[in-house]
């Protein structure tokens, strides 16, 4: 992990250290059960699916920065995704295809392909980032706050995700995941966009606390499969 971190690093060029975008909205004043629950299960309606996006990302690490564009297809309900990355001088960086959770091609450029984890690192973030944005509420702990409600979901290994809710209705703002006390990685989500009966953030912020690296990106057209 850290050779292919030191890969992007090499191809970025200077920049600032990226932090989460505060989130603006009108916090709910009615934090009643009956319309948390309501709310979210809406939300859980909206929120899967299957979409073609085109994405810009910005890739930030240690104060080094390099963007790429590319489309990413996602399907949800079948687990699986594929994308590639271009960047400004039209190179193709990779192309990557999971299907029922498994990586099943990635295709890199040379330097990408020394370092073996470069692919499963991608792939991870993008299920991190865009699966299990749902919430199943008969099995999350709730604890509201003034300007939202915070659920809580323990898995295997001593993890457990909090996702936060927040605006008016609720949406998801924040995903964070826990081992053993300690952050690993954050997911927030930004300007929501109603499509064909769904939803969908069009900017997301993603930052990896393990590894030291964020992700920035901005949805620049999305579509239903």
């Amino acid at each position: 992990m850290r050779r292919s971190i030191l890969l992007f690093a090499v191809l970025c060029v200077a920049g600032c250290t990226a932090a989460a975008p505060e989130h603006r909205g009108v916090p709910p004043e009615d934090m009643a059960v009956g319309r948390i629950c309501r709310e979210i299960r809406d939300y859980n309606t909206k929120i899967s699916g299957s979409v073609e996006l085109i994405n810009s990302v910005r890739f930030n690490f240690r104060g080094r920065s390099f963007t790429a564009i590319g489309p990413l297809r996602l399907d949800e309900p079948g687990n699986g995704f594929s994308m590639a990355a271009v960047n400004p001088m039209g190179m193709t960086l990779f192309r990557i295809r999971m299907k029922n959770g498994e990586l099943v091609t990635s295709e890199m450029i040379p330097e990408f392909k020394k370092f073996k984890q470069a692919a499963d690192t991608v792939s991870k973030d993008i299920e991190r980032i865009y699966f299990n944005r749902e919430i199943d509420l008969s099995k999350a702990v709730r604890r509201p706050e003034k300007d939202g409600v915070v659920l809580e979901s323990r898995g295997k290994d001593t993890k457990r995700c909090e996702y936060r809710f927040g605006r008016v209705p609720l949406v998801l703002l924040t995903k964070t995941c826990y081992k053993n006390g300690r952050k690993i990685w954050s997911a927030d989500y930004y300007n929501y966009r109603e499509y064909n009966g769904g939803l969908f953030p069009m900017k997301t912020f993603f930052k990896q606390y393990r590894h030291g690296y964020t992700l920035d990106i901005d949805t620049k057209r999305i579509k239903a499969r």
